[in-house]
C-alpha cells in the first residue's frame, strides 16, 4: 500500500459459546501509521485514540459476522516503525440477551485487556488467527481468541513531487507547498553504501 491509500480491515466475530449475544463491542488499537474517518466508517466512534464499534444484533451460537473498517495509510509525523502500521482489535465487552457482562466467560480470553502478551503475537505468526486455543494455560505467543493483529506493508516509492506535508498524509493538500533544492540521497540497504544522490530543482505546482 501508499501513503494516502485505503486499506480495509475485516474484523470477524465467532459465538463459540452456547449463549445467545445482544451486544458486542469490539475495541481498535489505532496505530499512528493510519487516521481515521468517520464517513466512510458508520457504526465505528473514536474514543480518545482508539476506536469502538458496538454489533447490538443478536449472534447466535456457532454464528459469525464480519466487521470493516477502513483506515487511510499515512507516514508518521514522528515514531516511525513497522509497527505503525500493524493493527490490533479485540472484543471489549460482551453481553448476552438479558444485559449480563459475559466478558470472563471464555477459559482462553481475557476481553478488553490488550497486554504485552498479546501484544508480541504478530500478523502471520503460527497462532495468528486460530480461535481454538488451548484455555487458561497458553502456548508461547498464542494468541487470545478475542485479540488479533493485521498487518500493512507500507511501500516506498520517488516520486516527482516535493511539498511540506504538514498533516503527514502523504497526500498534498491544499495550502501544502512545494519545494525546491531538495537532495535525495539512495543507499544499499545491505551495505549502506550510497548508490545516486539527486538533486530536485524543478518548482512543482499543486496538483
Amino acid at each position: 500500500m501508499f501513503p494516502g491509500e485505503e486499506v480495509d480491515l475485516v474484523i470477524s466475530l465467532h459465538n463459540q459459546g452456547n449463549v445467545v449475544s445482544s451486544s458486542i463491542v469490539v475495541k481498535d488499537y489505532l496505530p499512528n501509521g493510519f487516521t481515521f474517518v468517520a464517513a466512510t466508517n458508520p457504526g465505528w466512534t473514536l474514543v480518545g485514540s482508539n476506536l469502538e464499534y458496538d454489533y447490538n444484533t443478536r449472534l447466535y451460537p456457532t454464528d459469525s459476522v464480519q466487521l470493516h473498517l477502513k483506515l487511510i495509510v499515512i507516514i508518521p509525523a514522528s515514531n516511525v516503525t513497522l509497527s505503525s502500521w500493524e493493527n490490533y482489535a479485540e472484543i471489549f465487552s460482551v453481553r448476552d440477551t438479558s444485559g449480563v457482562l459475559r466478558s470472563t466467560d471464555d477459559a482462553d480470553s481475557f476481553a478488553g485487556s490488550d497486554t504485552p502478551y498479546e501484544r508480541s503475537v504478530h500478523d502471520n505468526d503460527p497462532y495468528d488467527e486460530v480461535i481454538d486455543g488451548t484455555g487458561i494455560v497458553l502456548l508461547p505467543n498464542e494468541d487470545e481468541d478475542d485479540h488479533d493483529p493485521e498487518a500493512v506493508v507500507v511501500t516506498a516509492y520517488l516520486g516527482d513531487k516535493v511539498w511540506k506535508d504538514l498533516d503527514g498524509d502523504g497526500v498534498q493538500d491544499a495550502g501544502e507547498m512545494p519545494l525546491q533544492g531538495v537532495l535525495v540521497t539512495i543507499y544499499d540497504c545491505a551495505t549502506g553504501a550510497v548508490v545516486q544522490e539527486i538533486r530536485q530543482i524543478s518548482m512543482e505546482t499543486m496538483a
